[in-house]
């Protein structure tokens, strides 16, 4: 299923909330004092460190921030969706609601698919690549052993004219 991740903005934001979150809790709802927050976090230590975003910190100091966290989805879980999309006993949409995926994923994922579906019944250039180098190899072996014959006839007939082995 989906993996989550927390984006770096997200870990500000959630160190962020634990530094300030003894002062919001006593402080009275009011924009006074939540001015006053807003600028002791501005220009304090943590400000500096983390650098955050002064939106993000206005946001946070004057009424909260949403935040969702991207999902990633493996090839398995991929694939699955983009057969059932293409089967088509299901509409995108329920697809989308059963997995709990966004309409346009399935629809991408459906699109990538069947552009590469040719793809796979093709020999890849590795496939290619190891044939030739197959081949090639299968050259060399003939060549070796025909030197190697040849090597042997000649020695054959040096001892033959010469009555002595070759000191090479």
């Amino acid at each position: 299923m989906p993996k989550s991740y927390l984006t770096k903005e997200h870990e500000v934001f959630l160190s962020l909330l634990r530094v300030i979150e003894p002062f919001v809790e006593s402080f009275p709802e009011d924009n006074q004092h939540m001015g006053r927050l807003y600028r002791a976090l501005e220009f304090g230590p943590f400000w500096n460190k983390n650098k955050v975003d002064r939106s993000l910190l206005a946001k946070i100091v004057k009424g909260g921030i949403e935040f969702t966290m991207r999902k990633h989805y493996d090839k398995g879980f991929k694939a699955k969706v983009a057969i059932e999309a293409i089967k088509g006993e299901k509409t995108i949409q329920e697809l989308a609601t059963i997995y709990e995926v966004h309409p346009n994923l399935i629809a991408l994922w459906k699109k990538q698919l069947t552009d590469n579906a040719p793809q796979l019944f093709e020999k890849s250039e590795k496939d290619k690549e190891k044939e030739e180098a197959r081949h090639k190899e299968e050259e060399l072996y003939k060549e070796i052993g025909q030197l190697q014959v040849e090597n042997e006839f000649l020695k054959k007939k040096y001892r033959q004219m010469y009555g002595t082995e070759p000191r090479w």
